[in-house]
C-alpha cells in the first residue's frame, strides 16, 4: 500500500530525474558546439600550415 510520502518521493524523484536529464541535453548540446568549434580551429591550423609550407605568407592577411 502507498502512503502519502511514497508518492511524495516519487514526485520528488522524478522532478530530480528531469533536472538531470535536462542538463544532460545541455551539456550535449554545449559539446556538439565545442566539438564544431575545434573543427573550424583544426582546419584554420590547416589552412595556414598548407600557406606557411608553399611560403604563402600574404594567407595570413586573410586571418580573421
Amino acid at each position: 500500500m502507498q502512503t502519502r510520502g511514497d508518492s511524495a518521493d516519487r514526485e520528488k524523484q522524478r522532478e530530480q530525474l528531469y533536472a538531470l536529464r535536462m542538463l544532460l541535453e545541455e551539456a550535449l548540446h554545449d559539446s556538439n558546439e565545442l566539438h564544431h568549434r575545434i573543427r573550424e580551429i583544426q582546419l584554420r591550423v590547416a589552412q595556414l600550415s598548407a600557406w606557411v609550407e608553399r611560403g604563402d605568407l600574404g594567407g595570413f592577411a586573410n586571418v580573421r
